[in-house]
C-alpha cells in the first residue's frame, strides 16, 4: 500500500510489511510450485564441479497472504543465459467472451526494466469496422532506450550518491531481509534435499 510519505523510513516500512505477508512455502509447495534448472554447458565452465547441482534458473509461484492480495498468484522467475530482459508483468483476470474465437482475453501491464525502460499496456479492443472482431492492441511509454545509456552506470551513480547522502530508500532494511529469508529458506532447503530434480535447459 502507498506509504504515508516517500521518505526512506516510510517506504522501507511498507516494503517490510508486504514481505512479511509472503506465504511461507511448505515442503509440498516447494515440490509443486517451484522449478529449478541448469543450462546445458554450465558444468564445463572452468572451476565448476562436473556434477554441480547449482541452479542457474528458478521459477517460484507464491502469493501474499493479506486481505488485498490473497488468492492472486505471483510468479517469480530468473536465470542465466536467457533472453536479456528484465520485466514485471501484471496479468489481469481473463474475461470470457462468447463472441470471440479467442476465449480468454487477458489484459496486461508490462514494466520493462532491461534492456530498455518502458511501460506497455496490452489490451483487447474491437477492431474498427462493421464486424464484431477483437484484436490485441498495445500502448507504449518509452522512458529510456537501451542505446541511450551505459549498463549499470546510472544505477550505481544513484546508489553511491544516496549512500553518501545517507538516503536509505533504495537499500533494504533488516526486517525486509529477515522476511525474504523466511520465505527463501524452505525453498533452498527443499532443493538441497532434492525435493524436486534439477532440470537441464538449452541456453
Amino acid at each position: 500500500d502507498r506509504p504515508d510519505t516517500y521518505e526512506s523510513n516510510d517506504v522501507r516500512e511498507k516494503r517490510a510489511e508486504i514481505f512479511a505477508h509472503l506465504k511461507i512455502p511448505t515442503k509440498l509447495d516447494v515440490k509443486e510450485k517451484t522449478f529449478r534448472g541448469q543450462y546445458n554447458g554450465y558444468r564445463k565452465i572452468h572451476g565448476v564441479k562436473p556434477d554441480s547441482q547449482t541452479e542457474t534458473y528458478f521459477k517460484v509461484m507464491t502469493e501474499i497472504e493479506n486481505d488485498r492480495w490473497r488468492g492472486v498468484p505471483i510468479v517469480l522467475e530468473g536465470g542465466k543465459r536467457l533472453l536479456s530482459q528484465k520485466e514485471i508483468v501484471i496479468t489481469f483476470k481473463a474475461q470470457q467472451n462468447p463472441h470471440s474465437k479467442v476465449r480468454e482475453l487477458e489484459n496486461k501491464i508490462i514494466f520493462s526494466l532491461e534492456p530498455k525502460e518502458e511501460i506497455t499496456i496490452e489490451f483487447w479492443a474491437k477492431k474498427p469496422g462493421h464486424k464484431n472482431t477483437l484484436v490485441r492492441e498495445r500502448l507504449n511509454y518509452l522512458f529510456r532506450d537501451a542505446r541511450r545509456k551505459l549498463q549499470y552506470i546510472k544505477e550505481y551513480e544513484k546508489l553511491l550518491l544516496d549512500a553518501i547522502l545517507g538516503n536509505q530508500l533504495l537499500f533494504v532494511s533488516t526486517p525486509e531481509v529477515q522476511s525474504m529469508w523466511r520465505f527463501t529458506d524452505p525453498i533452498v532447503m527443499g532443493w538441497q534435499n532434492k525435493v524436486n530434480s534439477l532440470e537441464i535447459y538449452e541456453p
